[in-house]
């Protein structure tokens, strides 16, 4: 089901304002005082969350609403209040997200059976009225990161009351509260427990009396509106490793040269992972230019378009679900976790990879042990080997030979699972899948740009990226040792099985290898 909402409405302003006479204008505002007085809000403050990489604005104030009347529309119905989801965005800096309207910059949705004729937002309503904050945690502990980079958004959301495409008129006015409940929480990155690149999404919805049933592959979680002038070129990956530019027929992966308010999907329909970039060659070239975008645990339905609001933007989502069958029926909680990374598309991979090696779970996106289907965090569902956590029991013993890469930049490993960008330079190990005696694991882990090898989970302190497998602990004829290596002028981190580090300094013996 293709729901997403409209927001950016070419020839629309910010406000969302309509061409409803004035009389019509004051009922408008009559209903939302009255709407007001039964919900009990919260009053907060706009607040940061800013790691040293990534700078959110939280509860950011009603965003400036320029020339309505030059559409024709009666003068703004401008809201007081601030509105409750992530407002704004920076990256080491730079704006990439600007505060537009109650319809766009980083929240949640969710859709019943009748698409956008049921769509309680997160932000407020086609008009620009914001959704009532009913609570929040400024400071939250999120998965073991520190309060200070977590926060909570209680909210009572809006319908954003936008049935079709078609400009200003689409938008049917104020919108009511929805019987439904969200809660928004967002934790970036320490660079200890988390790369600093590195937020964790979670969103929860409970449905009230008077809900339909919620489709969550109608629901977009999450969905941002970065400008298009920045995060440009669309990037989208099946498996979370291996990415590709997303061409709609007849176009490229510019962003700006698409026609306005066309939703495109991968091929296929499903994605785990969506990509913006500034670099329009980001394949061949991972370690330039930054990028924001989302990953699930699991493949879902996403996508990009093209959006006009004060400025061009590029929509990014995720849903909720990778088809219509999966949906929220009664009135419990249900929470759903995706993995939010910025940086070049080396470092975004290996978020993601950070995310699946150390997220306790992800929600409803956790794998269902017994349907028959091999999910991502299973190796079997069913049959004789196949315990009751969906692991494989009976795994035959398997080596293979780890390669070392190059990409110009950073050295790194390509192992079953793991091909990063560059080129090939040479096997340095061998490592079996399985533990056995006299055998310990090792890790790719990562510091800063920089990935290294550890026998260490913890990785020395740094971030946990992925297990590259089991290698020889001692001596034995016929092994050789093996070492990781740091480069004397700028700390870059490989492997080698040479004592003198081919020239550079020799950091740890890693293991031997035949």
């Amino acid at each position: 089901m293709d729901g997403t909402r409209h927001h950016g409405l070419q020839n629309a302003s910010v406000c969302r304002c309509t061409s409803h006479p004035p009389l019509l204008a004051l009922a408008l505002i009559l209903g939302l005082i009255i709407s007001l007085s039964s919900i009990a809000q919260v009053v907060a403050p706009t607040y940061y969350k800013d790691n040293g990489v990534m700078r959110l604005e939280i509860n950011g104030p009603p965003p400036f609403c320029p020339g309505c009347e030059e559409w024709g529309c009666p003068p703004c119905f401008q809201p007081s209040g601030p509105f409750p989801f992530v407002s704004s965005m920076w990256i080491t800096g730079q704006h990439v997200m600007p505060h537009d309207n109650a319809g766009a910059d980083l929240s949640m949705t969710t859709r019943g059976p009748t698409g956008n004729a049921w769509n309680p937002t997160q932000g407020g309503d086609c008009l620009s009225n914001p959704s009532w904050l009913t609570g929040y945690v400024e400071n939250l502990v999120i998965d073991g990161l520190p309060s200070a980079n977590g926060t909570r958004l209680d909210v009572d959301p809006r319908m954003y009351n936008d049935y079709s495409y078609g400009g200003p008129e689409s938008c049917r006015g104020h919108g009511f509260r929805a019987p439904t409940k969200f809660k928004f929480s967002v934790a970036v990155g320490d660079g200890l427990r988390y790369a600093r690149e590195h937020a964790v999404l979670e969103m929860s919805i409970k449905k009230e009396p008077g809900t339909p049933d919620l489709v969550k592959a109608a629901s977009e979680l999450p969905a941002a509106y970065p400008y298009a002038s920045v995060m440009r070129y669309a990037y989208y990956s099946v498996d979370g490793i291996t990415f590709y530019p997303l061409t709609p027929p007849g176009y490229g992966n510019d962003v700006m040269g698409w026609p306005l308010l066309v939703n495109y999907h991968p091929p296929g329909g499903t994605a785990r992972c969506v990509y913006a970039s500034t670099q329009w060659n980001a394949i061949q070239n991972p370690h330039l230019g930054i990028g924001m975008g989302f990953c699930a645990k699991r493949p879902v339905s996403g996508g990009f378009s093209h959006r006009l609001s004060t400025t061009h933007l590029t929509l990014i989502w995720l849903v909720g679900a990778p088809n219509s069958n999966e949906l929220i029926t009664d009135e419990n909680w249900h929470t759903v976790r995706r993995m939010m990374g910025v940086g070049n598309l080396n470092t975004f991979r290996a978020v993601y990879q950070e995310a699946l090696g150390k997220y306790p779970d992800w929600g409803w996106d956790s794998y269902i042990c017994g349907n028959g289907v091999v999910e991502p965090g299973e190796t079997c569902d069913g049959g004789a080997c196949c315990n009751s956590s969906c692991q494989n029991i009976c795994f035959a013993e398997n080596w293979y030979t780890v390669y070392r890469t190059y990409d110009g930049y950073d050295h790194d490993l390509k192992y079953p699972g793991w091909t990063p960008g560059g080129w090939v330079e040479g096997p340095v190990f061998q490592a079996a899948n399985i533990a056995g005696p006299g055998r310990h694991a090792l890790f790719t882990c990562w510091l800063g740009h920089d990935s290294f090898v550890s026998s260490d989970i913890n990785c020395e302190g740094q971030s946990h990226l992925s297990r590259i497998g089991y290698v020889w602990t001692g001596w034995a004829t016929g092994r050789s040792p093996f070492y990781r290596c740091r480069i004397w002028g700028n700390g870059e981190h490989f492997i080698s099985r040479d004592a003198n580090c081919e020239g550079q300094h020799n950091e740890a013996l890693l293991g031997y290898t035949y």
